[in-house]
């Protein structure tokens, strides 16, 4: 494929991308400018089917008129955001275990301030 053949059909692709998001806007949501695109398997880059990400539209063009990507479907996204949730909670437990603080006593003995110290003046 030449170049100007392959740029033409991103601009294709980008083209198909937006009037999709127009014709059905709550059916694949936009954050910021981005879509959400799904991994095809390739064996060629050697890559597997199922990764999503999130792509701007014309980088998401780009990979669909590459074949190793395709538009994520909602239950590809449903399925994203809760796996991205539950891994943000687990990052975050981990974060909270690592902050803990430990007291550790050595020995029997229960460490008491000397006389003298620490303690009231007498009259």
């Amino acid at each position: 494929m030449e170049a100007s053949e392959f740029w033409a059909e991103v601009n294709a692709q980008q083209v198909a991308i937006l009037s999709a998001l127009e014709k059905e806007p709550g059916a694949h949501p936009i954050n910021d400018g981005a879509v959400y695109i799904v991994s095809r398997r390739n064996r060629e880059k050697n890559s597997v089917a199922g990764s999503v990400c999130l792509a701007a539209v014309r980088l998401a063009a780009q990979r669909i008129a590459e074949n190793t990507h395709q538009l994520a479907t909602a239950g590809n996204i449903k399925q994203f955001l809760q796996e991205r949730a539950e891994d943000q909670e687990r990052t975050e437990a981990i974060e909270v275990n690592r902050r803990a603080q430990f007291v550790v006593q050595v020995g029997n003995e229960a460490r008491l301030p000397k006389s003298g110290r620490g303690s009231a003046p007498t009259k």
